[in-house]
């Protein structure tokens, strides 16, 4: 944000100094006959008494003159000019020839030198001194407060813009993050407040929407249980009756496809609940090995019959603070997604750096295409090689975990993997 008003203030430092010199120039050029006059009017009184002075004395004479009166006019340097020699054109020296002084003006505007012809072909040239260095030093000193009573005002008319700005920014950060009731608190007066209501008004919007989808899916799902506990009671009651090796199979397989169904179902109640800005974490400060051991032990079996070797390499404090239940359905979703594509090896390594737990999933499988990776925690997406449901589930797995790990203030990132294949960090902020 200090950029911008950086960038105002170059605009209009660069505005004042264009129209400094573009200003004068115009006025100048079309008031120059008046300013000419006036410059003359301050030189009369001077160019009375030397003309007075010098009118009736030779050359030489005049040349003698010179350096007292040039003494006595010290603000003033006073020179005798051959008319032969000096620049001028026709209008000029037909008017100088007249006995009427010339003046000539400066960028500013102001008479630089006064010329009065003085007779035997001689001009007396008046002009005025340099700046002394102090008084120089005053005009510039004057234009650096001018500049800085600029900034300031620049400045007070940017700080309550950028402190707005700066709660728009946050706000909108904060609905990324999945806080929907943020929002800005920018009142109605402020230059913004018009920009700040709209954008409260989307944020109401877009909370009732994802409430409405989320009451939508949790009300169907839980609607979904009671004709599937049906079904499964029925099959059970089916499958007691005597009957072909045909009709069993098919029993079978319907008993097979209610059982995804309430998997789905319940995966969706997760999924929406997780998504619920009422649930109330309960972190917990626990031992972190032994906490992944409880956590990963389940696995056991499965990794012992699909000879998959799992290493767990704990890198990090002993003591961590975070939600038991969350962290571990996302490492358990997080480790099975790497059992179905892994080719014999996982690796869970835990670290902590700079008040960050940091818990890394890698398998050693073909990984994920470039072009998948930026959907693959979307919701009921799956990968074209996971089409099958025997190995790709619902598309729910990665999005579950990601929002385990939001809901903590945490991220869960694809990353490459050491081993080769997919690799996922999960980072959670710790107490100080």
């Amino acid at each position: 944000m200090p950029r911008i008003l950086i960038r105002l203030f170059l605009i209009l430092l660069i505005s004042y100094a264009a129209a400094s010199y573009a200003a004068p120039y115009l006025v100048i050029h079309l008031f120059k006959h008046r300013l000419e006059s006036y410059g003359i009017e301050q030189y009369q009184g001077i160019l009375y008494l030397l003309e007075d002075r010098l009118a009736g004395l030779t050359p030489d004479e005049r040349s003698e003159q010179m350096p007292e009166l040039a003494a006595k006019f010290s603000a003033e340097q006073l020179h005798m000019l051959p008319i032969d020699q000096v620049d001028t054109d026709e209008r000029e020296r037909h008017r100088l020839m007249q006995g009427k002084p010339i003046a000539y003006l400066d960028s500013d505007g102001l008479p630089e030198k006064v010329r009065l012809y003085i007779g035997d072909g001689q001009l007396l040239e008046i002009s005025a001194d340099a700046l002394p260095l102090d008084i120089d030093l005053i005009y510039w000193l004057t234009n650096l407060l001018i500049g800085a009573v600029l900034m300031g005002g620049v400045f007070l008319w940017w700080r309550p813009h950028w402190q707005d700005l700066e709660r728009l920014k946050a706000t909108a950060h904060r609905l990324g993050q999945g806080h929907l009731d943020a929002r800005t608190q920018i009142p109605v007066h402020s230059n913004l407040g018009e920009l700040a209501f709209v954008f409260d008004g989307m944020a109401d919007e877009l909370e009732g929407l994802l409430a409405r989808q989320r009451d939508l899916i949790n009300a169907v799902s839980h609607e979904l249980r009671t004709p599937l506990s049906r079904l499964e009671f029925g099959l059970a009651l089916i499958s007691e009756t005597p009957m072909t090796a045909s009709a069993e199979k098919r029993i079978e397989e319907m008993k097979s496809h209610v059982s995804e169904l309430n998997a789905l179902v319940l995966e969706l109640l997760s999924y929406t609940r997780l998504q619920s800005p009422r649930q109330v974490l309960e972190k917990t400060t626990l031992p972190l090995e032994e906490y992944l051991d409880s956590v990963l032990g389940a696995f056991a079996e499965v990794l012992e019959e699909r000879n998959i070797r799992l290493d767990i390499r704990v890198e990090a404090t002993s003591l961590v603070t975070l939600e038991p239940r969350l962290t571990a359905r996302a490492l358990q979703n997080l480790v099975s997604n790497a059992m179905r594509y892994c080719q014999q090896q996982i690796l869970v390594t835990a670290t902590y750096t700079r008040g960050m737990l940091h818990i890394s999933v890698e398998d050693d499988g073909i990984g994920i295409p470039d072009e998948e990776k930026t959907n693959i925690f979307t919701p009921f997406y799956r990968l074209d090689r996971s089409r099958d449901r025997a190995t790709g589930g619902f598309g729910l797995g990665l999005a579950i975990s990601r929002e385990a790990i939001t809901a903590q203030d945490g991220s869960l990132t694809l990353e490459d993997a050491t081993l080769g294949g997919a690799g996922f960090h999960i980072r959670l902020p710790q107490p100080g």
